[in-house]
């Protein structure tokens, strides 16, 4: 019989069936939510044109280079296609290799 039950307590209305029934459902319903949830990928940013958002700089007056304004960074990186482009554009520039910041 259930009322000689060792495990159940003293004035136990079924509150703890409840709970446990409860709890039961939320595990369930969380077991969906993350069965349909998927990775959220990148999109690939738009490709670079002359009208995109004003967001050019032209270097030396011959090349034009997406700018990216103020990222907070105290260093800026010229990556080496640009320098290369900049120097078949003006062949009298001279790169100069800046030591390694600290």
């Amino acid at each position: 019989m259930a009322r000689e039950c060792p495990n159940k307590k003293d004035g136990d209305s079924g509150e703890t069936r409840w709970k446990k029934g409860k709890n039961a459902v939320k595990r369930v319903k969380a077991r969906k939510r993350k069965a349909n949830m998927q990775a959220k990928r990148m999109k690939k940013p738009p490709s670079p044109t002359m009208d995109y958002d004003g967001r050019w700089v032209r270097l030396n007056s011959v090349l034009e280079v997406p700018y990216c304004s103020d990222t907070g960074t105290d260093q800026n990186i010229v990556p080496q296609a640009m320098v290369n482009e900049l120097q078949v554009l003006q062949p009298q520039l001279q790169v100069v290799k800046l030591a390694a910041p600290f």
